[in-house]
C-alpha cells in the first residue's frame, strides 16, 4: 500500500532527567515522554523508520547508550509507532549539559523512503 501524502521527520523534545536503571523512575520517564508525544501532537507512524536521539546529560558517562536506546524504544512502542521492529536503526548521541540546565532528550523520527513508503497494519 503506497501512501501519497508527504511524510516528513517528526521531532519530540522531553525535558527532565533520563532514568535507565530504577524501575519506578524509569516508568516516570516513560510516562513523561509519552505525555510529551501527546502535547507535541506527534503523529502515529506505521512505516519503516530511523531514530536519532540526542541526550543532553549532566554526566555523559552515567548512562549507557544501549540502555537509552531501549528506554526510548519501549516508551514510544505502541504510542508513536505500531511496533519497534519497524525501527531500521537508532543513533544515540550523548552531549554534556550545563548543571544549571535541566537534562533533556531530543528525538527525531525519520521515515525510510528507500523503497517508497509502505504502511504496515
Amino acid at each position: 500500500m503506497s501512501k501519497k501524502n508527504k511524510i516528513s521527520p517528526q521531532q519530540i523534545t522531553c525535558i527532565g532527567v533520563v532514568r535507565t536503571k530504577n524501575s519506578k523512575r524509569k516508568n516516570e520517564f516513560k510516562k513523561r515522554l509519552r505525555n510529551c508525544v501527546i502535547l507535541q501532537r506527534v503523529s502515529k507512524i506505521n512505516y519503516p523508520f530511523y531514530i536519532n536521539v540526542e541526550c543532553y546529560l549532566h554526566n555523559i558517562f552515567s548512562k549507557d547508550a544501549d540502555n537509552i536506546a531501549k528506554l526510548i524504544l519501549d516508551s514510544l512502542n505502541g504510542v508513536v509507532f505500531i511496533d519497534d521492529r519497524y525501527c531500521l536503526g537508532i543513533n544515540i548521541i550523548k552531549r554534556p549539559q550545563d548543571c544549571n540546565m535541566e537534562e533533556k532528550v531530543l528525538i527525531t523520527l525519520m521515515p525510510d523512503l528507500s523503497m517508497g513508503v509502505v504502511e504496515y497494519a
